[in-house]
């Protein structure tokens, strides 16, 4: 019986993720309409690298011809001295060094062996702040395998022309690799690159949307409590000079600067608009560094209570909104742990009682809550970003599960480094996801 409620839970949540997405499917066909305003708006893209030889050279040269017909954009690559680490020949500085002789770009360097992306953003920004151009400048950050799609730039720009959103976020579609992917572990990365971009279209995309679409209502909302969290991604993410004058600019304290961001700018009440545009990025190539850039990405939301007590630091007013808003945050690290322990709990019991009921109810949840969400996710980046992909059901049906589950071990591995840090005091390093 406990197994037959775990299923149809499950496959309630799978529906459930289906009507969003094609909730978000349809405004992102209909926000396209109409040819863009022109706008000559400067717009800085940012991107911070270490240990990113292989990859910069394709994402500067996709960056310089994509977008060469609009004037008002650089291009700027932020290497950093952790790379002296790295014995690598060349290394990512001498990549860049040679790429800035070919292309348009301005590469800048952050000359100390400390500090996380968040530095390495704070001291490029603080260059360019200098720049009389930057004044009424949009700043973009995006990873060393970003690949946004060629109308991105040219859609912010016609809304931004507005002046009434300071800030944008373009979603990913985290299939840029999958053909790559082989054997079995080439299911549960193929599964995982699913279920990523789902995220980005029923989760990300979803929630952003909501505040899209009751925006007037959330500004009378400022001061109450029960304003809904903002959630940004690190890549994809615009912002405007006086949205980073105001922040402070990226907290370099946090271990994911991205979701205090998002924390901070819902605090302020400024919405995060949608891009209907994906970002084309990487899956991790491995299982091992998929499960590594898991761990990462749980501290983002598990925090989220460290944000709290930084920003009633900051602010000093409206503490209870502060708090609301950070459990809401972390009401995401509890989900990321108990579903895939729950839906784990109801395997186990069925092999455990493996009768006719169990084994049905465990098919019936693992293919509407994993397969289905995860295919039509998939089919809606394709309309944008044409995927194929062999025995895509199959690969659901299987590495989905699998995938889901890794993905709620990766939340017990960074709980058991917090700890062993409290214990033994080891420091904490963000790792780098291969």
């Amino acid at each position: 019986m406990i197994v037959i409620l775990i299923a149809a839970g499950f496959s309630l949540m799978g529906m459930y993720w289906c009507i969003r997405m094609i909730i978000v499917a349809h405004w992102r066909k209909s926000s396209k309409r109409g040819l863009p305003k022109k706008s000559n708006t400067p717009i800085f893209v940012l991107i911070p690298v270490l240990d990113e030889v292989a990859r910069i050279t394709q994402t500067t040269k996709y960056f310089s011809e994509t977008f060469k017909h609009l004037s008002g954009l650089r291009l700027i690559i932020i290497t950093t001295e952790k790379e002296v680490n790295i014995v690598k020949n060349p290394n990512t500085i001498d990549v860049v060094r040679e790429l800035s002789e070919k292309y348009p770009i301005l590469h800048v360097h952050y000359p100390k062996l400390d500090g996380k992306m968040a530095h390495q953003l704070n001291f490029a920004m603080k260059q360019l702040l200098k720049n009389p151009f930057a004044e009424n400048a949009l700043f973009a950050v995006y990873n060393a395998d970003s690949k946004p799609h060629p109308k991105t730039f040219d859609w912010v720009l016609s809304q931004q022309s507005k002046k009434s959103t300071q800030v944008f976020q373009q979603y990913g579609d985290y299939r840029k690799n999958v053909m790559a992917f082989s054997g079995f572990s080439g299911f549960i990365l193929t599964a995982a690159s699913a279920w990523q971009t789902r995220w980005s279209i029923g989760f990300e995309m979803f929630n952003a949307l909501k505040q899209k679409l009751f925006r007037n209502k959330l500004r009378a909302q400022k001061g109450r409590v029960l304003y809904p969290l903002n959630y940004c991604i690190g890549h994809g993410l615009f912002f405007t000079k006086n949205i980073f004058v105001k922040l402070h600019g990226f907290n370099e304290y946090a271990h994911n600067e991205d979701a205090i961001f998002g924390l901070e700018l819902s605090y302020l009440a400024e919405p995060i608009a949608p891009i209907p545009y994906f970002d084309l990025s990487d899956t991790p190539s491995t299982v091992g560094s998929l499960f590594i850039q898991k761990s990462n990405w749980f501290f983002g939301p598990l925090q989220a209570f460290s944000y709290a007590a930084i920003l009633q630091k900051k602010y000093n007013t409206n503490v209870l909104r502060i708090y609301a808003l950070s459990t809401k945050l972390f009401s995401h690290a509890i989900n990321w742990i108990v579903g895939p322990s729950i839906y784990a709990s109801s395997i186990i019991l069925t092999v455990i009682n493996p009768n006719m009921f169990n084994i049905l109810a465990v098919a019936a949840e693992t293919i509407i809550f994993f397969a289905i969400p995860n295919i039509i996710a998939w089919n809606i980046a394709s309309y944008e970003n044409n995927i194929p992909a062999k025995n895509l059901l199959l690969k659901q049906i299987i590495g989905g599960p699998i995938s889901y589950i890794l993905h709620g071990l990766s939340a017990y591995r960074t709980i058991i480094r917090i700890a062993l840090r409290t214990l033994f005091e080891i420091q904490i390093i963000k790792e780098k996801t291969k």
